[in-house]
């Protein structure tokens, strides 16, 4: 997991590919005005536009993948992220193949509050819950979420 500011994304200490496909994208449009939806970056990467409203934090769900990393970039909002390692979580929905997604819950984790301008990134295998609201309360945010596959 790392965490930064959105301008810096093509600086991440992972491999090159990765950051200059999240890096060309942002260089390229205005994450502030682009509309939401799906847009390719290569035949396995992509990045989702979306807006939605944080929600209370009621449990300790998180999601894993073993596929793609996460790039999480917040546009505009707050966003409280859950975050802990696989070996401390209980599967509570197997993995599935098909949407490279499983859920998992957990006594021990971690939270980071992530403002707009900043992004958190996620390898595959790392358990992580999104969209929770921060201490500044429920929020409507726009992110952009990079789903580059690595797997």
């Amino acid at each position: 997991m790392i965490i930064n500011k959105i301008s810096e994304i093509g600086e991440l200490p992972i491999p090159a590919y990765i950051a200059e496909l999240a890096a060309k994208f942002v260089k390229e449009h205005d994450l502030a005005t682009l509309p939401c939806g799906r847009y390719e970056l290569t035949g396995d990467s992509y990045v989702n536009v979306d807006e939605s409203e944080t929600r209370p934090q009621l449990g300790s769900r998180m999601e894993f993948h073993k596929k793609y990393a996460d790039i999480q970039c917040i546009i505009r909002g707050h966003e409280r992220f859950l975050v802990t390692a696989m070996e401390a979580g209980t599967i509570t929905t197997p993995y599935s193949e098909e949407r490279d997604i499983g859920f998992i819950e957990a006594d021990q984790y971690n939270t980071f509050d992530i403002t707009d301008g900043l992004f958190i990134y996620f390898e595959p295998g790392e358990p992580h819950g999104p969209c929770f609201a921060t201490s500044k309360g429920v929020c409507k945010c726009k992110k952009a979420v990079f789903k580059i596959r690595i797997n």
